[in-house]
């Protein structure tokens, strides 16, 4: 058997594992093997496990990017920013299970959090830009850090229409946006 190995078939089975082992057990060989590839086939891929979330990150952009984005001149900064909050979670929502235990794992250690941010500030720069949305380094770092919020939400809402998900998205874009962040640069 032949895999296409495409960042899409490549995410939907780490997380499939990662659901399935949980990520501390979680190893690249596993994939290998579900794969059937050799593991320097992957390694042309991806080089380490923690890779996966750059590897997420960049199929996420990719597919934001070939979205047309419509709205009026007028709109409001947390408006775009609500819609393409949520188009990121229904993008993500096939890997939730294993994003799920990826964040079980970086919530049980002080420093992951930590490392994870920059990942997480890659991310709400690469979602701006495709909202056509330049916003200040403080401004995305407030945003980064309500992403992190968020993303808890996301991973725990039950809800069909992530009811949850979304009034936790207005509540902090309306404090971010009383507290005077999203002053579009010029």
């Amino acid at each position: 058997m032949t895999i296409n190995l495409t960042r899409e078939v490549l995410l939907h089975h780490a997380f499939s594992l990662i659901a399935e082992k949980g990520w501390e057990a979680f190893q690249l060989g596993d994939l290998c093997c579900r794969l059937a590839i050799k593991p320097d086939h992957l390694r042309l891929h991806l080089v380490s496990k923690e890779g996966l979330i750059k590897v997420l990150r960049d199929e996420l952009k990719e597919k934001l990017s070939r979205e047309e984005v419509s709205f009026s001149s007028e709109a409001p900064v947390s408006e775009k920013l609500f819609e393409g909050i949520m188009r990121r979670f229904d993008l993500m929502m096939p890997y939730r299970s294993g994003l799920n235990s990826l964040l079980e794992a970086y919530s049980s250690s002080i420093l992951s959090p930590l490392v994870g941010l920059e990942e997480l500030l890659k991310s709400i720069t690469d979602l701006c830009d495709s909202l056509g949305i330049s916003l200040s380094l403080s401004d995305r770092w407030a945003l980064t850090i309500s992403y992190g919020f968020l993303i808890q939400t996301w991973s725990k809402d039950k809800t069909p229409d992530l009811s949850k998900t979304m009034s936790h998205l207005d509540q902090l874009l309306l404090t971010l946006e009383e507290c005077s962040f999203f002053n579009e640069d010029a």
